[in-house]
């Protein structure tokens, strides 16, 4: 857009655990995403609704600090219940208000995305071998 810098970042949304393993995943899956893609689509970070560490909050604020100008959102959950249709797009409203130069995008969430029954499909099959009854 003209010589105005666009830096882009993808933040993965997850709830959040008391198990650090748990959390470690998210860490790990928003690091492979950034190794495999983020050439193509910029940052991948991650952030947590609740209980761990960073909050949406926190990882916008440093986003923002760090220059990133437009953020698409992934809940990285696989229904749509509150916290997909209240509780993130409360916090991203939040963000919003505190940096109004930014621009948001939540995107469907993990559940919702075209081909999930497809791949849980094929994952119960991998792991059940040739065994469909």
């Amino acid at each position: 857009v003209g010589s105005e810098m666009c830096i882009r970042d993808r933040l993965v949304v997850a709830h959040g655990s008391r198990s650090p393993r748990a959390n470690e995943e998210v860490a790990r899956l928003a690091g492979i995403l950034a190794d495999r893609f983020g050439k193509d689509f910029g940052r991948v970070d991650y952030a947590y609704l609740e209980i761990a560490e960073p909050k949406i909050a926190a990882a916008v604020a440093t986003l923002a600090a760090d220059g990133v100008t437009r953020i698409k959102v992934l809940p990285f959950f696989l229904a749509g219940g509150t916290h997909v249709a209240k509780d993130i797009p409360a916090c991203i409203a939040a963000a919003q208000t505190e940096f109004p130069t930014i621009r948001f995008e939540i995107l469907p969430h993990l559940g919702a995305l075209d081909g999930i029954p497809e791949l849980i499909l094929r994952h119960i099959n991998n792991v059940a071998g040739t065994d469909r009854g």
